[in-house]
Order: C-alpha cells, then structure tokens, then sequence
C-alpha cells in the first residue's frame, strides 16, 4: 500500500538511496578518497543501498498502513463519510487503475462515501475503475478480492440482485486459491453477506433478525456495518407491525450513525413517531 501514499512513498526512496549516496560520495571525494569504481566502493555501496531499502520499506510500509487504517476507520467506526473524503482524498488520487486489492478496498469505502453524501456520479467512477483492476488482476485470488470489496458500493448503488452476482464472481475466483492464506475467512464473510443480500431483497424477516443479530453481536464488527444492519433490523420489524422493535433499533441508528444516510432517515421517522 506504500505505493498509493505518495509522501511515504518519496520518504521510502530518500531515505533508501541517501546512506549509499552519501558514502560513494564520501568514498569518491572525501579525506583519503579512492576510485569510487574500485570494487570495494561499489561493493559497499550496493550493499548499503540494498539494506537501507529494506529498513526504510518496512518503516514506510508500516506507516502507510497505519495511515490507510485510520482514515478508513473515520468512515467505518465514525461512521462520517464527509470527514473521509477530505481527509482521503489525496490517497484517492495516488490509487489509479489498475490497482490490486489494498487498493480496491480503500476505493470501496470511498464510493460508499460517495454515495453517501450523494454523488453517484463519482460513486459510479471509482467502481468502474475497480471494474478495470479485476479484469487485468494476473492472479485470480486478487480478481477475486477486488469483486469481494465492490459488493457494497454496488449494492448501495445498484441493488442487491447485482451485488449477489459480484459476491459469486467474487468467490468462484477465490476459489481458485485454497491454499491463500485469507481462503477461510474471504468465503466465510462472501457467504454471510450473500446471505443478507438475498434475506434483504426477499423481505425474509426471520432470516433478518437472525443475520443481523450476528452481526450486532460481534465485536469484531466495525460500527458502520453494525448501523447498516440495526436498519435493516428496524426495517423487519416494521413489516412484522412491530413498532416498539422497529423504534428500538431506529433509536440505535440514529444515535451511532452519526452522518450517515440511515441516521438521517432514522431521526426523520422517529420524529413522526
């Protein structure tokens, strides 16, 4: 993820070609200088600027992940879509198709952000531009990833008869790679979410109540995903004529959704009340 962060990214090259630098030139014009051809020159050289690019990969690898941690937690446990597009947007940018699939999670979450705050238009680029990095992915794990993160903008944009069709590409190339060390865990989640999609699109209210209570229930789980299935939650209760259940979980969209679109929609039907 280095490469999409484009401060760390400069950092990483000075800081690995600098130390080797330094010493060629110090070898080449300093007190006592010799041949800065001489073998023992280049051979220090080179070893230096080959231990320096892994010590600063590292630091800035470690870095950019931290970076691309905290902004997607401002829109996945803050639940403030406004906030992360500010503050993401510089990333966005250095994220160009086509990209793999560190790349295709950050850009899922920010055309959810997108959509959101209602711009569909630019929700509609940055899926097509997921689109474009699946198909020329070489391995068809990281195809299959790409899908995996695309679901939720396209569920959001399209509805869920598409977003079921991306969760089955999604996993018919995943399941090309058993022996991926994520294999377990990427189809578990593909089918708990295929799962939702279709009790959702069917108006299964016992499925609903029982999907979403998983998912509320576990602490694993970030916020934002917790207010999404909290409405749906609310929305079952309502076609059971359950007011006091759908007004429980209303309740609970309303005061941990913050920004989002759901919170909105739950304090306008809690007011009519």
């Amino acid at each position: 993820m280095l490469q999409y962060i484009r401060k760390y990214l400069v950092l990483y090259y000075a800081c690995a070609v600098t130390p080797a630098l330094l010493f060629f030139a110090a070898s080449a014009f300093g007190p006592g200088a010799t041949s800065p051809l001489s073998p023992f020159v280049l051979v220090v050289t080179l070893v230096t600027l080959a231990t320096s690019s892994v010590a600063a990969s590292h630091l800035f690898n470690n870095k950019a992940g931290k970076r691309f941690r905290e902004l997607l937690l401002i829109l996945n446990d803050e639940c403030d879509p406004v906030r992360f597009l500010d503050e993401g947007r510089t990333v966005a940018k250095g994220i160009k198709a086509p990209f793999n699939d560190w790349g295709s999670l950050f850009n899922a979450s920010y055309a959810a952000a997108h959509i959101e705050v209602g711009d569909t238009g630019r929700a509609r680029e940055v899926i097509d531009s997921m689109r474009i990095s699946a198909e020329a992915a070489k391995k068809p794990v990281v195809a299959g990833r790409i899908c995996l993160n695309m679901h939720e903008p396209i569920k959001l944009l399209y509805g869920h008869d598409f977003s079921i069709r991306c969760l089955d590409e999604a996993e018919s190339l995943i399941r090309q790679a058993p022996e991926d060390p994520e294999f377990e865990h990427c189809i578990g989640f593909i089918q708990g979410e295929r799962s939702l999609d279709v009790a959702e699109r069917d108006g299964d209210t016992d499925a609903l109540l029982a999907l979403t209570d998983d998912i509320l229930q576990n602490k694993r789980v970030y916020a934002r995903a917790k207010v999404r299935a909290a409405f749906s939650k609310a929305e079952a209760y309502r076609k059971l004529g359950d007011r006091e259940g759908e007004r429980q979980w209303l309740a609970y969209v309303a005061e941990n959704g913050n920004h989002l679109q759901a919170a909105a929609t739950a304090r306008a039907r809690l007011a009519a009340f």
